[in-house]
């Protein structure tokens, strides 16, 4: 794709487009999209949103650099980096949350997940922003109208890309948010050249706020000098994972009995995350499982047994998995290998059948859905709808032993 588009403003075309559609139209059209359920309470968005301790994650936009972003007419892109782990997806819904509450125009968003089909095609962010904008653009409701005779597959990337360029062009201000970049799948790597291009597009009122891994082909791609690059200042990212953890000690009834060595337990389980979100929750998790109601554990003898760094946290909590519940490693093994490794997300009951099938006389199927749900969790999570979902993408990579040699 050019990196200029065609604007269907340029033409100063007054016609129908101005008169919005009936809303059983708007169903159609939506449904012709197939947008992600985006905001099911297993969704990305409101499944990090519902993450998020209070008064954490918005410092950024105290930054001089997020003001830089949204502030001048020059800058239409933010892009946030950081290592895996540090909360960027957790930030970017807390900033989605702020600038929906915050400022009258759209705000739209998807966030890649590797570990999700329907969360690592390029073309998934096209169909949701275009599904999220639909209700703000008479002009793309009646682009997409037209187009209702025919397959979405036979509309490429360049023509949603357009259909999204003259959708906007009605909007006065609108938001993009595109979380981790770095999980999308790269079949086409001209949609990164596209990326770049709306960002620079319209930046006085169309924002692109973008998070990844800093990776270099990332970089060479998002070189625009009107991005403004801002890697999480770490002292910040400490200061929002004690916060992060006060919430949690105040949140667990079990802890009340520990409460005279709260700043204790959360200096120890800070230390031991390493300035990652990620760690820190695993951590106290592992923490409020060991600690005992009458508050009779021995604070050093724990602090000593929890692990440091993320493979070792993830490592240690499948362990404990097995020795708490008495989960064969076999058994364990095979529920991570069919969640990490199928196109689809499994089901809490297609998994038990297919234990079932593998071990017939060991349990019946109600055992088998309890034995999947003790033998990975939380690394493994049983959304709403009992489909089983990967915590986060570093384990799913330590799994397949792509970050190890």
């Amino acid at each position: 794709m050019p990196n200029s588009f065609h604007t269907a403003d340029e033409d100063e075309i007054v016609n129908h487009e101005e008169t919005a559609l009936s809303p059983e139209v708007l169903v159609q059209i939506r449904s012709w999209l197939q947008p992600t359920d985006y905001l099911a309470e297993s969704g990305e968005f409101p499944r990090h949103l519902s993450s998020q301790a209070p008064g954490t994650g918005l410092w950024l936009c105290q930054t001089e650099k997020y003001r830089k972003w949204h502030d001048l007419p020059d800058h239409g892109s933010l892009w946030i980096k950081n290592i895996p782990g540090a909360g960027k997806s957790v930030m970017a819904a807390s900033i989605i949350q702020h600038l929906r509450t915050t400022e009258e125009c759209p705000v739209l968003f998807f966030f890649f997940r590797n570990i999700v089909a329907a969360n690592f095609p390029p073309r998934a962010l096209l169909w949701d922003w275009l599904a999220q904008l639909l209700p703000h653009s008479p002009k793309l409701q009646y682009a997409l109208q037209a187009r209702l005779g025919s397959e979405l597959s036979e509309t490429s990337d360049n023509d949603l890309i357009q259909l999204f360029v003259d959708g906007v062009s009605c909007v006065p201000n609108l938001y993009c948010v595109g979380d981790a970049l770095d999980e999308m799948t790269m079949e086409n790597k001209s949609f990164l050249d596209r990326l770049n291009s709306l960002a620079t597009h319209r930046p006085r009122t169309l924002k692109l706020l973008i998070t990844s891994r800093p990776k270099q082909y990332l970089q060479s791609a998002l070189r625009d000098s009107s991005v403004v690059h801002v890697s999480l200042q770490q002292n910040l990212v400490d200061i929002d994972i004690v916060s992060f953890l006060n919430h949690r000690f105040d949140s667990a009834s079990k802890l009340e009995t520990y409460q005279i060595r709260k700043q204790q337990i959360i200096d120890m389980v800070a230390k031991r995350s390493e300035g990652l979100f990620l760690c820190a929750m695993l951590t106290m998790d592992q923490v409020e499982a060991a600690l005992d109601s009458d508050g009779s554990v021995d604070l050093q003898s724990l602090e000593e047994s929890l692990p440091v760094g993320l493979e070792k946290t993830y490592n240690n909590t499948l362990a404990t998995q097995r020795e708490e519940h008495g989960v064969n490693i076999d058994v364990q093994i095979l529920v991570l290998e069919a969640v990490t490794h199928v196109s689809r997300p499994l089901r809490l009951k297609e998994l038990a059948h297919l234990l079932k099938c593998i071990y017939p006389d060991a349990t019946d199927s109600a055992g088998f859905r309890s034995l999947v749900a003790a033998s990975c969790e939380p690394s493994i999570e049983i959304l709403e709808d009992e489909t089983l979902q990967v915590l986060h993408h570093t384990f799913t990579e330590l799994l397949r032993g792509d970050t190890r040699s």
